[in-house]
């Protein structure tokens, strides 16, 4: 989508995704709440939902959702506006369920949001971690993507998480920690509020945030940047 916009994509991958290894039995679960399409990729095969079980399924997002469907699993409800644990918490379908058993299926670690604010309608709720992140090793494509983007006066950078981020600045920092302060300079186009202030907690300059959570919504701010 970049490229297409007429713009140099420069490729820097910060995270990789090892799956981890499940036993869970769903029939005990009143609804099962899908966290990414990580979550759903990750959990085929390890998370059986049979015909016959009568659980809700939900979806913290519509690229989630979309994925599900290709899996053949129907989707009860998702956020349309934004891909949130709050946009799901407030959608009426989760935020009347009360005393329920409840699956959050995502990967290891991350935000207890969504389990909190379930747990305060007396619902019982457990984790399915079904992947974990892990920083990338240094290589050369990270060295020739660092050293592209610094030389050019106009380059943009896109993160899509804060643990994403948290690498980035990880592997750039052992190729040269002295880049620090100029990659902080560059515009950073993120996909939520929580990222930006992340962000600007550890000094970046000149944030922006997405109008949609997803690439649609950074490459038109990337287009209005340039």
């Amino acid at each position: 989508m970049i490229r297409d916009s007429g713009h140099n994509a420069l490729l820097f991958p910060s995270l990789r995704i090892e799956k981890l290894q499940l036993d869970v039995d769903t029939n005990k679960y009143d609804s099962i709440i899908f966290i990414s399409i990580n979550a759903v990729t990750y959990s085929m095969g390890q998370i059986k939902l049979s015909s016959s079980n009568s659980c809700n399924v939900f979806a913290v997002g519509r690229a989630t959702a979309d994925k599900l469907e290709e899996c053949g699993i129907r989707v009860d409800c998702f956020p349309k506006k934004s891909a949130s644990s709050e946009e799901l918490l407030s959608m009426p379908m989760v935020s009347s369920m009360q005393n329920k058993k409840i699956l959050i299926v995502r990967g290891k670690g991350g935000r207890e949001t969504l389990k909190i604010g379930l747990s305060k309608k007396h619902n019982d709720v457990d984790y399915a971690e079904v992947y974990e992140r892990v920083e990338c090793e240094l290589n050369d494509t990270h060295r020739d993507s660092l050293t592209s983007l610094l030389k050019n006066s106009d380059s943009v950078i896109t993160i899509t998480s804060i643990e994403s981020l948290q690498s980035m600045l990880s592997i750039a920092n052992k190729i040269d920690s002295d880049c620090l302060k100029n990659i902080k300079s560059l515009p950073l186009v993120v996909l939520s509020d929580r990222i930006l202030r992340f962000a600007k907690s550890v000094g970046f300059l000149h944030l922006y945030v997405a109008p949609e959570t997803n690439n649609k919504g950074l490459v038109a701010v990337i287009n209005q940047l340039k």
